[in-house]
């Protein structure tokens, strides 16, 4: 029994599309009994592979293909949802979920304060990832951000976890020129975590706060994303142009 999970960036490169799929494809290929474990279905990558994943139960009919949706019994619970409700607030299309499975009920600090949900959803994502033997993954190492930091963070204490890496080598060329073109401290900071430096150790060699360095790295990486967008989207209307 394999599980796999999934987690990737927030733009989007149409190119991902087919490694994506492959990646799926290899792994079922080789595997009579695969479960795919989503914690929402709001982004868009999670929503591609869902689709490669109904495609690939065609292909593979003799075989146990499970799209599994991962639930909060705390939201489940708080907002009085039926299961129909749920699954449609998480995202998910009709009758595409074969089955859903609980995460832990968690009583910390953070689970005291609405407020602090990300924290709360952090937890879930680590009980998530420590369930699962694979992750499907797509991201650029030359764009920091903070999600990729806990992702890297949780990846690196399940070493048994097998990352398949997706990324598109065009977005990753783009990403480099546009850092290069970054103003002085804003590429310091990029060029620093992209080395492996912390937050704090940046904060320290520019003699600012660490909330300073944080503020700076994320104008920066909107910078590039926005930069980014445009290619994509022409990209996205050549591709409905050709059908």
């Amino acid at each position: 029994m394999r599980r796999v999970c999934f987690w990737g960036d927030y733009f989007w490169d149409e190119e991902i599309d087919s490694l994506l799929t492959n990646a799926l494809n290899d792994i079922c290929a080789e595997e009579n009994q695969v479960e795919f474990w989503f914690f929402g279905c709001h982004q868009q990558y999670f929503a591609t592979a869902i689709q490669a994943i109904l495609a690939l139960k065609s292909i593979f009919p003799h075989k146990e293909l499970h799209i599994v949706a991962v639930a909060d019994p705390r939201k489940y619970a708080e907002d009085g949802l039926n299961q129909a409700d749920f699954l449609r607030s998480e995202g998910y299309a009709p009758i595409i979920v074969d089955c859903i499975r609980y995460a832990p009920l968690f009583n910390g600090k953070c689970e005291q304060d609405r407020k602090r949900f990300v924290q709360h959803n952090n937890k879930i994502l680590r009980w998530m990832y420590h369930q699962c033997t694979d992750v499907i993954a797509y991201y650029y190492t030359n764009l920091p951000c903070t999600r990729l930091h806990f992702n890297r963070t949780i990846l690196s204490a399940n070493p048994e976890l097998i990352i398949h890496h997706l990324f598109f080598d065009g977005t990753y060329s783009q990403i480099e020129a546009l850092t290069k073109e970054l103003q002085t401290q804003k590429k310091y900071v990029i060029d620093s975590l992209n080395s492996g430096k912390t937050y704090r150790q940046i904060a320290d060699e520019l003699g600012v706060s660490y909330v300073r360095v944080q503020q700076i790295a994320t104008k920066a990486e909107t910078e590039i994303r926005w930069a980014c967008q445009p290619t994509v989207r022409r990209k996205r209307r050549k591709l409905h142009a050709n059908h």
